[in-house]
């Protein structure tokens, strides 16, 4: 069978064989994070001829050598300096400098990007040999269209992508109400990793607090927006009535945050009950999610600051443990906690309801053990890539 033949039977799996990509994407492990993640399973699901483009991060060289596929590190602007108008051309000019090194090394048919800024501003449509393909994730379209210096040239830009890879409905929707068409956009909730899949045993972790009966769980970024000073309002509000009620909050973040939350819970009298277990190693989180009977993260959305949870990939990691789970009724959330079947949506600003749904799930095992077999189900449906792998 002669070549072209082969390609007018076979056509998708050949272009697959034979088209280049490349994934320009500064958030990628080894570095810990929702975007992260979602970018390694992308990888995953289709290594072949695909070139990632990452910012350096600690241990990446020990990671990279690991991989089957190349990757090209580069240095990026995340926090320095402090004024943002400032660091966003920083920002602008690593990425204009490695993806124009890598273009004039190799021809790419398709490039992908993990969010819109800052790869679709320098890669303009004019005179373009590729199809440009960009994810969007949330906050990354919410937080440039709220700033007063760069919503005009972010919606600009967004019309150099052929087509927009949106994480939830919410980031659609924003998506929609800036300029962009209908048929540009498809919809991939991120997958969990693979480490999430089967039912692992929890047994360890509990063991490290006897006195919980009932153990609620967070994990996250500290950061004002996730709602976890409400959670712990919650606690205090509950502890009478549920004497083993704990609270166990895993990650890092801001220090001033985690500084104001330790605070809160020596006021409200509850340091026995909220466990703060910082950052803890990716492979011991299923088993963190299996000790659990609650999962909790009511995130808050602020418009102006341009902060909104776009998905929330630990709810339905908390859910593939079988795990009841409790989030925000706005933003992507919605998409990764189905209401009253896997879980509850509920206002992130109002600890009365967040109380009432905590105390109908300790009150009631058989209502966390129907969520949580309904929660597993959904966290380990299939994924279909078809809307990112068929574009050509």
């Amino acid at each position: 069978m002669g070549l072209l033949e082969f390609i007018a039977k076979e056509p998708y799996y050949e272009w697959r064989i034979i088209m280049k990509r490349l994934l320009f994407t500064p958030s990628f492990p080894p570095s810990i994070g929702g975007a992260q993640t979602f970018m390694m399973e992308r990888v995953k699901v289709s290594p072949d001829n695909l070139t990632v483009i990452a910012a350096k991060c600690d241990g990446y060289q020990e990671f990279d050598n690991q991989q089957s596929f190349k990757i090209v590190r580069f240095d990026y602007p995340w926090r320095n300096p402090s004024f943002a108008p400032v660091r966003r051309l920083m920002q602008l000019y690593a990425a204009h400098r490695v993806l124009s090194e890598a273009l004039k090394k190799d021809h790419y048919s398709v490039i992908e990007l993990a969010t819109p800024f800052p790869g679709a501003f320098v890669l303009p449509k004019t005179n373009r040999k590729f199809r440009l393909i960009s994810f969007a994730l949330g906050d990354d379209i919410l937080r440039p269209i709220s700033t007063f210096y760069s919503k005009y040239l972010f919606i600009k830009t967004l019309r150099n992508i052929d087509h927009i890879i949106a994480i939830s409905r919410f980031t659609r929707d924003l998506l929609l109400e800036n300029g962009c068409r209908e048929e540009q956009i498809s919809i991939i909730n991120p997958p969990i990793h693979d480490r999430f899949k089967n039912i692992v045993d929890g047994t360890m972790i509990r063991s490290k607090f006897p006195n919980a009966d009932c153990l609620l769980l967070t994990v996250s970024r500290l950061e004002p927006k996730k709602g976890i000073d409400l959670t712990i309002k919650a606690v205090a509000s509950l502890k009478d009535k549920f004497p083993g009620l704990h609270y166990i909050i895993v990650g890092n973040g801001n220090r001033n945050e985690r500084l104001r939350l330790e605070s809160l819970v020596r006021r409200l009298c509850i340091s026995d009950r909220v466990h703060f277990l910082g950052r803890v190693d990716f492979d011991e989180l299923p088993f963190i999610y299996a000790a659990c009977d609650i999962y909790v993260m009511p995130t808050r959305m602020d418009i102006q600051k341009g902060e909104v949870e776009g998905y929330g990939i630990s709810f339905v990691e908390a859910s593939s443990q079988c795990k009841p789970v409790i989030g925000p009724n706005v933003g992507g959330a919605c998409d990764a906690i189905l209401d009253k079947i896997t879980g509850y949506c509920i206002d992130p600003n109002n600890v009365d309801e967040l109380i009432e749904k905590l105390s109908n799930l300790i009150l009631d095992p058989n209502l966390r053990k129907k969520m949580g077999i309904a929660g597993r189900e959904f966290a380990i449906r299939p994924t279909d890539w078809s809307p990112l792998l068929n574009f050509k």
